[in-house]
């Protein structure tokens, strides 16, 4: 098991952040890389923001349950996005105009509903 850049000075931190790492991973929240021991680029980003969503009590299970919901929109993205990849051909980074647009339209509806329920 490879160790996210940037952790710890101390055991108890050692120890802690190991723990948290493992629950991830077990929950299948960050991966490493297939046929390396080294982590994907957003790996440290999904583990700090695990830290912190803890200490407001969100945890693995949760975070399981908005993993399956990135999963879902990823599917249903990829499917409505298939012809203009293909139409593309090259000349346009279609997934990745497209991932940036879904990334604000859902960020917007989370801060939408979160307003709306606080």
């Amino acid at each position: 098991m490879g160790r996210f850049r940037g952790q710890n000075e101390n055991a108890g931190a050692d120890d802690r952040a190991d723990a948290q790492q493992s629950e991830l991973e077990r929950t299948q929240i960050v991966a490493t890389r297939r046929g390396t021991p080294h982590y994907g680029r957003d790996a440290l980003t999904l583990a700090i923001a695990a830290r912190r969503l803890a200490e407001y009590g969100i945890d693995g299970r949760h975070l399981r349950a908005f993993k399956l919901s990135a999963e879902r929109e990823v599917g249903l993205v990829e499917q409505a996005i298939a012809p203009y990849v293909r139409r593309a051909a090259g000349n346009r980074d279609v997934p990745g105009d497209v991932t940036q647009l879904v990334i604000s339209f859902h960020a917007a509806l989370v801060r939408t509903a979160m307003e709306r329920t606080i």
